[in-house]
């Protein structure tokens, strides 16, 4: 019996190697083995797909990202504000003209901001639309699908999804990798936020069913549609293990998102071992990957951690999997924020494979990070400087006369968050739409 054919609008595909990549990759390796052949449509990229994935995507032209090219255009929207003092710094009271200066540099900012936001509806990526349905027509036409799954972000793929799914009269699955307009995480004007949720509500409610990455989401999601929807974790592709450093290595790899994702607990615990004598500091390192944050350094410096952390912006993607095999202890930073609990950064997962301890905080403590990593076993989650600087303290001493930080991650479990596990979840919901 032939498979059945599902198209996949993803604007994020493989050869890229991100979060949301990554969902499409797990979903291209193995809906064919699950009943499924996927057709994915997304955007052309300057690297080529591998000669296995190149038979599954179809890149289509893009103008490019309506920010850039109108800061291209439009010179000055181009410098764009990057504090270079921490989210988290005091001012003196007598820094009167800093203060001044700082908060006009960050109203202009908001002011370009503003701008950009409004040509950039319902996000930056809208200019793909017209020739991805170009594409999905053709391939529509020329094929027998049985089935059209968008995943988002950005919300421009629903869009897509929607049009041609209406057009040829398919069943339609839309995938939440994040919300759209109930993120927490979106800083719209409240004008925008109106008449955002209204096209969400509208371009939504023509969906067969909902998929989301937390169960709290599909919840969201579910409430604010009424349409069925379901958790559908991330995932991880395999598990895999290099030989740890010498060093008692803390890794952190991802962006600190302007410091909502904040650094100074580590700090402070850190410092907090260190002038205890109870550590030797010669052999803590702190790594920050991914992480491009000009007010980090400065934030080191007032906990006298220059020699302890390291930040390096950039690396590739295989090189800081490597990096989060080889570290004694992972660490996961959330906002505190509310609602942080319906988050789990696809970090976790990435983490998860390398099968090291995990350190994490931020948000609440009763959120889907602590959730999974009780489950797993494979970490724990603080909500204090003092509780992760003991936590840290017990680990060095195990280090210290073991030579490593010894990990106790149940493996079952964390194989059920594997890639092939998820897309049955997938294959169950097109199943039941077809």
């Amino acid at each position: 019996m032939a498979n059945s054919e599902v198209l996949i609008v993803a604007f994020h595909a493989p050869p890229e190697n991100t979060s949301s990549a990554r969902r499409i990759r797990c979903l291209i390796n193995n809906l064919p083995n699950q009943g499924w052949s996927p057709t994915v449509l997304t955007t052309e990229t300057e690297t080529l797909p591998s000669e296995h994935y190149a038979e599954y995507v179809v890149q289509t032209p893009y103008l490019g990202d309506i920010h850039e090219i109108i800061r291209q255009r439009l010179p000055f929207l181009s410098d764009e504000y990057t504090p270079d003092e921490s989210p988290h710094a005091t001012m003196p009271e007598d820094s009167t003209n800093s203060i001044g200066t700082r908060l006009q540099k960050k109203a202009i900012h908001s002011a370009k901001s503003l701008v950009l936001d409004s040509l950039a509806y319902p996000d930056s990526k809208r200019l793909w639309r017209k020739k991805a349905v170009h594409y999905g027509r053709e391939l529509l036409d020329s094929g027998e699908f049985d089935l059209i799954l968008s995943t988002s972000p950005p919300a421009t793929s629903h869009l897509i999804g929607r049009q041609l799914a209406n057009e040829f009269e398919i069943p339609w699955v839309a995938d939440f990798q994040d919300l759209w307009t109930q993120y927490h995480y979106n800083t719209s004007n409240p004008i925008r936020e109106f008449f955002e949720s209204r096209l969400q509500k509208r371009v939504i409610s023509d969906a067969d069913y909902l998929t989301a990455a937390t169960a709290p989401f599909a919840e969201q999601l579910e409430s604010f549609h009424e349409i069925p929807a379901i958790p559908i974790h991330l995932g991880l592709e395999k598990l895999e293990t290099s030989p740890l450093t010498d060093d008692f290595t803390i890794t952190y790899s991802g962006g600190l998102y302007n410091g909502k994702r904040d650094p100074r607990k580590i700090l402070k615990s850190i410092e907090i071992l260190e002038t205890s004598k109870s550590v030797d500091p010669a052999n803590i390192v702190v790594q920050f990957f991914g992480v491009q944050a000009p007010w980090l350094k400065s934030l080191v410096n007032r906990y006298n951690l220059d020699s302890t952390v390291r930040q390096t912006e950039w690396l590739p993607k295989q090189e800081i999997l490597k990096k989060q095999r080889e570290s004694q202890i992972l660490l996961s930073i959330q906002w505190d924020h509310p609602m942080e609990w319906m988050v789990c950064p696809g970090k976790i997962f990435e983490y998860l494979a390398a099968q090291r301890p995990i350190l994490a905080y931020g948000g609440p403590t009763h959120g889907v990070v602590g959730s999974i990593l009780n489950e797993t076993k494979a970490g724990q989650k603080f909500d204090s400087p003092s509780k992760i600087a003991e936590y840290l303290e017990n680990r060095y001493h195990e280090y210290e006369s073991m030579g490593e930080v010894s990990y106790h991650g149940e493996t079952q479990a964390i194989n059920s968050y594997r890639h092939d596990k998820i897309t049955k979840k997938f294959v169950k919901v097109f199943n039941e739409v077809q």
